[in-house]
């Protein structure tokens, strides 16, 4: 039998309740901080401690406290008696590995600037994230529609065609996820019922091609199609107009062009690969 030499051992200091109860309350706290930042909407928006309060759902006095250590921290600006994100969070957003050098915006830039160029209307770039879309990029120009999308906004995935096209090429995992939750209704043209849905996704993956008609926004027509590598979505591409001035088969097929040309500058950049 092996002995062990007292000199060899690690003393392990034990974790005491006290300790524990002050990791916890510094979990919580942490929490809630991350909680009130959520509820912050635009990186220029200004909001008062009552306003971010109701919006948080809890104490003044809390939310106060908590927006000093974020004041302290370098997150929050304060501007008189309200409050807004700083610009650490621009600068820790484009630190995520699509966002940096050679990432995934920058290798769609000329792709999504080509696209923009054609048609003059809304360009998207998005990638799904559970059951939502996140928008990467985003060019537009003064014959623009209003629409949902924010670079770095969330948007349910069944809402817009940008989601449906990469839902439909998604793992029955993911397709489950999108499912399982209430179906979101923006207009009378949302799609509501998981079996429309899903009837929807079996058309798209068919098509390589998804479109949001007024589902998303009254009066604005999405047509997108996913970046497909090795038959799996990384991301989609997406053009929105004016439901009355949208030319579905141009738009359709240089929306496809520019996500097929995307797949290939990124496999080119060594970022995937795509096998034949």
């Amino acid at each position: 039998m092996s002995t062990v030499d007292p000199a060899d051992s690690v003393d392990v200091e034990p974790v005491t309740a006290r300790d524990g109860g002050r990791a916890s309350e510094a979990s919580k706290a942490g929490g809630k901080a991350l909680h009130v930042l959520q509820t912050f909407e635009g990186m220029g928006n200004l909001y008062g401690v009552r306003d971010l309060a109701r919006r948080a759902d809890l104490p003044r006095s809390t939310v106060h406290r908590l927006l000093a250590q974020l004041v302290e921290s370098g997150f929050v600006m304060r501007v008189g008696s309200q409050y807004r994100l700083s610009l650490n969070f621009f600068s820790l957003g484009n630190r995520y590995v699509w966002g940096g050098a050679r990432g995934m915006r920058e290798v769609a830039r000329p792709h999504l600037g080509a696209l923009f160029l054609q048609t003059q209307y809304i360009v998207n770039l998005g990638v799904l994230d559970g059951a939502d879309v996140v928008c990467l990029e985003k060019l537009q120009g003064p014959r623009a529609p209003g629409g949902v999308t924010v670079v770095g906004g969330r948007t349910p995935a069944s809402l817009t065609a940008l989601g449906k096209a990469m839902l439909a090429f998604s793992t029955p995992e993911t397709i489950g996820a999108a499912l399982a939750r209430d179906l979101p209704r923006a207009t009378p043209n949302s799609i509501t019922g998981a079996q429309a849905l899903v009837r929807q996704l079996q058309e798209i993956h068919e098509a390589g091609l998804a479109i949001d008609q007024e589902e998303a926004s009254p009066g604005v027509v999405c047509v997108a199609a996913p970046v497909l590598i090795n038959g799996r979505q990384t991301a989609a591409v997406s053009i929105s107009a004016p439901a009355n001035q949208i030319d579905l088969d141009r738009f359709s097929s240089l929306v496809q062009r520019t996500a097929q040309n995307l797949a290939v500058g990124l496999a080119v950049d060594r970022k995937y690969s795509i096998t034949a």
